[in-house]
């Protein structure tokens, strides 16, 4: 539909792969990526791999247009991208790595995604969850930005934390390029993270899309259900006005200061090599799954998280457990039958069986496993 079209210059595969949920699904979906797995459908819900599903998503796009760029973003809300590294989208030529490139959207409720990723991961960081805490609470503007946007008022230093081990590492080690195709605010309350997002969209020379620059959600007129439309506040223009005449000032102003090439921008950039797409070896590639020790593999582990992943270990085993003990103890005193013989006296009498069975159950009531033990 869009080859050679020179406006065009990429498609997105999907927008903000997120959890759907919804009650009328069994079992639910949750997106992850290079994993895939059913362990949780007892829950509800189960993982399936993005990774697999982007990379068909990018092969069905060259081969409508084999000089296309492909955009994938990040799971969670295009929020994270921390597989990524490791785990690549699945091609059999290493040369279309140069007409892809990754996205990731940043809102100020994001730090609680951000925030809730961290702590399941490193649940024992006891001294970063008390700062955390200290910070959400400790703002003047608690009722305002807090309320509104939970843990958005980070430290600098931990905002970028969260951002590099969601993926911008990607673009420090030069690996891929990032592109935002999302970043934007209502307000100018939130006033660490949105000065933290544009102090590291400067350091990282991030490439940005704010959205929306339209201050219509919903057009008048457009939505039987809803003829008065609905306004967006976090646009470039201003909402009370709808005939696109004003500009929010401070936001243009401060866009503008981000918009101008970092001074590690490079000047030009070497051209990729030729590259003839073949979309057999790739369809083949695309669908091949991620092995779930691979994926155990690329976690970066830390003390914190075996310690964690033995604790959780030992949670799930503990009943299979106790089971194999108390049938192991059940079997141990079980009682002798007629004809079994004693160390000490030889072959058990009759009479002697059915006294032990008596003692043994208690006056001779009908055991249970748990009697037994």
């Amino acid at each position: 539909r869009y080859a050679g079209t020179p406006r065009v210059f990429g498609h997105d595969i999907r927008n903000e792969p997120r959890p759907d949920l919804r009650p009328e699904l069994t079992p639910g979906s949750v997106p992850w990526w290079g994993l895939e797995t059913e362990l949780f459908s007892v829950f509800g819900y189960r993982i399936f791999d993005w990774r697999i599903a982007a990379s068909r998503g990018a092969v069905a796009v060259w081969k409508g247009d084999p000089e296309m760029n492909v955009i994938v973003e990040g799971v969670w809300f295009a929020s994270n991208l921390a597989y990524v590294e490791e785990l690549p989208l699945n091609l059999a030529q290493d040369c279309l790595k140069s007409k892809v490139f990754y996205s990731l959207h940043e809102y100020p409720w994001f730090s609680m995604i951000y925030g809730i990723w961290d702590y399941a991961i490193n649940p024992f960081m006891v001294m970063k969850l008390l700062s955390d805490i200290k910070n959400l609470f400790d703002t003047e503007e608690w009722t305002d930005v807090q309320k509104q946007h939970p843990g958005s008022e980070q430290e600098y230093p931990r905002f970028k934390e969260f951002r590099v081990g969601a993926g911008w590492n990607l673009v420090e080690e030069n690996i891929a390029p990032i592109w935002v195709s999302e970043v934007g605010t209502d307000t100018r309350g939130a006033r660490r993270w949105y000065n933290n997002t544009l102090k590291f969209f400067r350091e990282v020379d991030a490439d940005w899309c704010w959205w929306p620059v339209d201050v219509d959600k919903i057009p008048v007129d457009f939505d039987p259900s809803n003829p008065e439309g609905l306004v967006d506040g976090s646009g470039i223009f201003n909402p009370g006005y709808r005939d696109y005449k004003s500009v929010v000032g401070w936001k243009l102003q401060d866009l503008i200061s981000i918009q101008a090439p970092g001074p590690g921008y490079p000047k030009q950039v070497p051209v990729p090599e030729k590259c003839t797409f073949d979309l057999q070896s790739n369809l083949e590639a695309a669908a091949a799954p991620t092995d779930n020790f691979k994926f155990l593999a690329t976690i970066h582990w830390s003390w914190w998280m075996i310690l964690w992943a033995l604790l959780l270990l030992l949670v799930l085993t503990s009943p299979l457990v106790v089971c194999c003990g108390c049938m192991y103890c059940c079997y141990k005193r079980k009682p002798a039958k007629v004809g079994d013989i004693d160390e000490n006296e030889g072959l058990l009498p009759k009479k002697d069986w059915q006294e032990g069975v008596k003692q043994q159950s208690g006056g001779g009531a009908k055991r249970g496993l748990l009697q037994c033990c």
